[in-house]
């Protein structure tokens, strides 16, 4: 029995370290020194159940987290971003590097419902998973909506492209008139 023991591996060592590092960071909101094998067993067991529930968890997200960790790790730059300060310069760098209209949403949420968001990398993931998700939800209602409208257009009207083919062929190509500079 004591053979068997030796090789299995625990938890927390088969998971990729800057992935377990923004999971900690991002959506638990616990050290990493802090994690127990118990406790990651049971955040795989609700990220599980919620597969079993039809509800993704939010990879995306944690991916875009997982990103600027790698990026901070890689270049150096993690000083700058410890302590409380270095917390919300964080958060300030993973708000301004959000999608443009993600973005928005997420300033307009900080500004008026959410302000703690800025210095809580943990606040400030859950914000943007609710925004993110609320965006595909208006996204899908908008395809849903336009869905039956673009179907019911006949498709035998000529498209304006259609007429205005390259036309290539009909005209002889000019060769480049501009001067060229010299090598020196």
């Amino acid at each position: 029995m004591s053979g068997v023991g030796s090789r299995v591996q625990g938890v927390k060592n088969s998971f990729d370290d800057d992935l377990l590092t923004t999971l900690c960071e991002a959506s638990w909101g616990i050290s990493a020194n802090d994690l127990t094998d118990e406790f990651l067993q049971e955040q795989i067991h609700a990220i599980t159940d919620s597969y079993q529930n039809h509800v993704l968890p939010p990879s995306r997200v944690t991916d875009y987290f997982k990103s600027c960790n790698l990026l901070i790790k890689k270049y150096g730059f993690t000083s700058f971003f410890e302590g409380e300060k270095g917390i919300k310069k964080k958060c300030k760098l993973l708000i301004n590097s959000l999608p443009e209209l993600l973005k928005e949403k997420v300033k307009n949420e900080i500004g008026y419902r959410s302000p703690d968001s800025r210095t809580s990398v943990l606040k400030l993931s859950k914000l943007i998973n609710q925004q993110a998700l609320e965006q595909v939800i208006e996204d899908r209602a908008l395809k849903r909506s336009k869905g039956p409208a673009q179907k019911s257009k006949p498709r035998d009207q000529p498209r304006p492209f259609q007429n205005k083919k390259r036309q290539a062929n009909k005209q002889p190509h000019q060769p480049d008139t501009r001067p060229k500079k010299l090598k020196s």
